[in-house]
């Protein structure tokens, strides 16, 4: 995604209130306070919203919450996934968090809570206790800080490597051409 926008995911029924919603709408407050029109949450799952919706305008934010609805596994989750920036798995309970293995599969950063199979799959310093929003905004920031500079410094790889490409291609054809012109005299 683009330098001014911060894509976060979920996945999981929307009537799991387990799943760590309420934790996430209270941690997008949070942001949308401190950093206006630059996150915004997507969930993708079956049931209803109703819930999730009603708690998101309680708190101010369900301008920044886009519900993908129900995709099909694999190809569309997987195109979806690579367009997220951060997943979030902040369950108050888990056994196999299949969601978050799927997103760290797709290279999404991710920050979840120490519960259940959770804690195995991410670095220790992206999880959280359960419920709190305050250390889930601590991460989400710190990831987006460091998405950033990951993808400038990318973005300065690549350069780095067309140029050493293009200026070393200039230098190999021309000894070539010297090569051949001195096979050519003999």
């Amino acid at each position: 995604s683009s330098l001014n926008k911060v894509k976060l995911g979920m996945i999981g029924n929307y009537n799991v209130a387990y799943k760590g919603y309420n934790t996430a709408l209270r941690t997008l407050k949070r942001l949308e306070c401190n950093h206006p029109g630059f996150y915004r949450l997507e969930l993708v799952g079956g049931g209803s919203k109703i819930e999730i919706m009603k708690q998101a305008k309680q708190l101010g934010v369900d301008h920044c919450i886009k519900f993908r609805g129900v995709l099909a596994f694999p190809e569309e989750i997987f195109l979806w996934l690579d367009t997220v920036d951060i997943f979030l798995q902040p369950s108050e309970t888990e056994g196999k968090p299949r969601a978050l293995i799927e997103a760290i599969s797709r290279g999404c950063a991710g920050v979840g809570s120490n519960v259940g199979g959770i804690p195995e799959l991410l670095p220790c310093d992206m999880v959280i206790n359960p419920k709190d929003y305050i250390q889930l905004e601590a991460k989400i920031v710190e990831l987006s800080a460091k998405n950033r500079l990951i993808s400038a410094s990318n973005d300065s790889f690549k350069i780095a490597q067309e140029y050493e490409y293009s200026y070393l291609k200039v230098k190999r054809d021309s000894f070539y051409k010297r090569v051949k012109q001195e096979l050519n005299n003999d």
